[in-house]
């Protein structure tokens, strides 16, 4: 885990302060030039490899409407959900190369993440066409000019235009990859480095055409980041459960001729706007961290026992714990509730009342702290506050 993604920029805003772009995109308290030069800073004493995301062609929600100039041009009093900027408008790309260089300037790094993922959502109800190349205009003269066949071509093309782009900058290209169509005769160049997250559902890509294997099997190198496997948003994604057995080069399945050609994993948190889901990642990244690092350090299976619970208690909040001190069987697993309807896994909690005042005790302890421990120590503890448990004492019988 010696690599950390930065998803910079989607439909809501952008979250760093850019000079190509208008000021209206930038979301509240997006990071400072300054802020960014410190985060580099920061990441190269720590080894870590830093990618900046700029999601394009789709979820340009904001920076279509701080420059609807780059927009398809189509009757948009009929067409109202603005999602993807214009493939036909030579200004998108002028604006794109800007952006390319400018982030690329502050991120030092041999990579370059440019999103492309979910450019349509024509499965579901109640939300108009978000792309709109095929009845563009602009869309539809730039595919006649370049003998281009569809919209699928299109997007190849668009992709192409990024990747030369980043090409300059001498960084490599990174990309989601639901949207490739495995089985087209011409691919997107080789060296991408493709993220697989999902096969793309009916109506939101190649259908059959976009797994992992397939992907392998064609000769790219992979990210696998397969959504219901390391996603930490909810518990229906990735779960302690999971995770014990997962191996990022087994799963989702790949002929294993072809694993050496994915380079690992990640884990994804995403969170947009919605302030109310926040805390949990005071709580549930740390460990999650911890255990996707060590799958991804070694690939076995992860050990289920006190002394690991206890080294990993160690690991989220420092060395200042007491020897032994063990933070998990109060929450009832090593990931503690991510959905917000409860604080801790009642089914599985397994600490006694004295056990879990004891462990009260300690996190108030500021003492034995360094400052950002102190911050996850007091999110575990108004956690464990909110989650008045009747846990019987042992050798006492509970009340009918």
């Amino acid at each position: 885990m010696n690599v950390l993604h930065i998803h910079l920029c989607d439909s809501e805003g952008l979250g760093i302060c850019l000079d190509s772009v208008p000021e209206a995109m930038r979301l509240p308290n997006a990071y400072t030039k300054a802020q960014i030069g410190e985060m580099v800073a920061l990441a190269d004493v720590l080894g870590l490899e830093l990618i900046p995301e700029f999601d394009v062609p789709g979820h340009s929600g904001r920076l279509l409407k701080s420059l609807p100039q780059l927009r398809c041009t189509v009757d948009h009093e009929k067409h109202t959900s603005p999602w993807t900027v214009c493939a036909g408008k030579e200004a998108v790309f002028e604006l794109l190369e800007k952006v390319v260089a400018e982030i690329c300037e502050l991120f030092p790094g041999k990579f370059f993440h440019m999103g492309g993922d979910e450019l349509d959502f024509a499965d579901a109800p109640k939300i108009n066409q978000l792309c709109y190349w095929d009845i563009c205009p602009d869309c539809k003269k730039r595919m006649e000019e370049e003998g281009l066949a569809d919209r699928s071509e299109l997007y190849y093309y668009f992709v192409k235009r990024i990747h030369a782009m980043v090409t300059r900058q001498g960084r490599r290209l990174v990309m989601w990859s639901e949207q490739m169509d495995a089985d087209k005769e011409e691919l997107l160049p080789q060296d991408i480095l493709m993220q697989f997250w999902r096969i793309a559902g009916r109506g939101r890509g190649p259908v059959h055409s976009c797994s992992m294997r397939q992907q392998l099997e064609r000769g790219y190198e992979v990210i696998n980041s397969y959504y219901p496997e390391t996603y930490i948003d909810v518990e229906s994604y990735i779960s302690e459960e999971k995770l014990r057995s997962w191996r990022w080069d087994t799963r989702p399945e790949c002929d294993p001729r072809d694993a050496h050609r994915i380079l690992g994993s990640e884990l994804c948190c995403w969170e947009y706007g919605n302030e109310g889901s926040y805390p949990h990642y005071w709580t549930s990244l740390p460990s999650g961290i911890m255990l996707m690092a060590d799958k991804l350090w070694n690939g076995d299976e992860l050990p289920d026992d006190r002394e690991y619970s206890e080294a990993l208690t160690r690991a989220v909040l420092g060395i200042g714990v007491p020897e032994k001190f063990n933070l998990w069987p109060c929450f009832g697993g090593l990931i503690p509730p991510r959905t917000g309807k409860f604080n801790v896994y009642e089914d599985t909690v397994t600490a006694t009342k004295i056990e879990r005042e004891e462990v009260l005790a300690v996190l108030s302890d500021e003492r034995r702290f360094a400052p950002n421990d102190f911050r996850r120590a007091c999110a575990y503890k108004a956690r464990l506050e909110d989650a008045p448990l009747d846990i019987p004492e042992p050798g006492v019988e509970p009340e009918d």
